[in-house]
């Protein structure tokens, strides 16, 4: 809200008719460090691509051991069932290969860069790399190419590389705020764990809370990259809670009116 507000505010400010942006880059040129792009290229290469020397790169980059990622190619889980509505994007990427269909997971994800927002207001958005040509193009080349060299966007570091610094096309993260996040949910564990267990999200069957004492503990949160769901998770259900006060406002307020109505 904070970046929204005065990015808003410098827009108005210069009275400015667009603001460019380089969102969906991450989903575009596939960001993730996902040991299943060796998956990816099993399906596509056979038994040569299981290169020893570039499932040992994979391993570094994702830090997972070379086991784990040999698994994850030769036996990758099943996906669940949709138990839920899902976006329509998503429906019948179940023949992809299974690093493919999260790319498409991810770009299905980025339409909520297109949501109402304070900037959106002030003026328009313009999201380049969300552009069909862009995203058909990307979705086109399999997830190990996207990544060659085994490092995240590694094609597109060798596409711009005449045009940007060695700085940026050799640099080894962008902004990872993971540490951040998990010391945030570190400090916050009590009421992380009181927030989502009673909460509405978990009544309603939406999360399960089995495995939080583990997810939270000390020795998961120092590797886990993906803690910050549980700020995410956190978000959500304070919105649900706030969306059901109102409801409930308004519902005694129309209570309230209606025998006055009647009368």
């Amino acid at each position: 809200m904070v970046y929204d507000a005065e990015m808003a505010g410098r827009a108005r400010k210069v009275r400015a008719t667009g603001l460019l942006t380089g969102q969906g880059g991450d989903a575009v040129f596939f960001q993730s460090p996902d040991p299943l792009v060796v998956a990816d290229r099993f399906r596509r290469e056979g038994l040569r691509g299981l290169n020893p020397g570039y499932v040992a790169s994979v391993a570094r980059w994702t830090r997972h051991s070379v086991w784990t990622i040999a698994r994850h190619s030769l036996f990758p889980k099943p996906r669940p069932p949709a138990t839920t509505r899902r976006h329509r994007w998503v429906e019948g990427a179940e023949a992809l290969p299974p690093a493919k269909a999260r790319q498409v997971l991810q770009l299905a994800n980025c339409q909520t860069f297109w949501s109402d927002c304070l900037r959106a207001r002030s003026a328009t958005l313009l999201h380049p790399l969300l552009t069909q040509p862009v995203m058909e193009h990307c979705l086109a080349i399999p997830t190990d190419c996207l990544t060659r060299g085994a490092r995240d966007r590694g094609l597109a570091r060798i596409a711009f590389e005449d045009r940007l610094p060695p700085s940026i096309t050799e640099r080894r993260d962008k902004g990872d705020l993971s540490r951040f996040y998990a010391s945030v949910v570190r400090q916050s564990v009590d009421v992380v764990t009181d927030l989502l267990v009673e909460g509405r999200l978990a009544e309603k069957g939406l999360i399960s809370t089995d495995d939080f004492d583990k997810a939270l503990s000390d020795a998961h949160l120092i590797w886990d990259p993906a803690t910050n769901r549980f700020l995410i998770l956190g978000a959500i259900e304070v919105w649900a809670r706030s969306w059901e006060g109102r409801l409930d406002r308004v519902r005694r307020a129309k209570v309230a009116v209606e025998p006055v109505e009647n009368a």
